[in-house]
């Protein structure tokens, strides 16, 4: 397993070569993919974003959408499969979506009350 994440500011020059991941592995991508040499990420064997319709609204692409199987939400309700084998390079490339924000800041809302931190 691989997890990148760089600062975004300011912009990096992509560095990562996809090429040098090993079959079967799996990379979070928690960056937009900056790093990443966009020429490089054929390699992957299949690649899931957060969401496509957010995605779609984006001024600038994580990764070519034709690299893309599918989403989060989809691939959770099977709309398409994930791994096929064991051999397959993996990555889920994620921009950041406002319902996860959400739901952290609640979590962390409950916890910090619970603990009196908060009223």
């Amino acid at each position: 397993m691989v997890v990148t994440t760089v600062t975004l500011v300011p912009e990096p020059e992509p560095f990562l070569d996809a090429n040098w991941l090993k079959p079967g592995s799996f990379t979070a991508i928690t960056d937009l993919a900056l790093p990443w040499l966009p020429a490089t990420m054929r390699r992957f064997d299949r690649i899931v974003i957060d969401d496509l319709e957010q995605e779609k609204q984006m001024p600038k692409p994580l990764v070519d959408a034709a690299l893309v199987a599918g989403d989060l939400t989809g691939l959770v309700c099977g709309d398409f499969a994930g791994r096929q084998s064991p051999g397959e390079t993996t990555a889920f490339v994620f921009r950041g979506m406002a319902v996860g924000d959400l739901a952290v800041a609640g979590l962390v809302y409950t916890r910090a009350k619970a603990a009196g931190v908060v009223c």
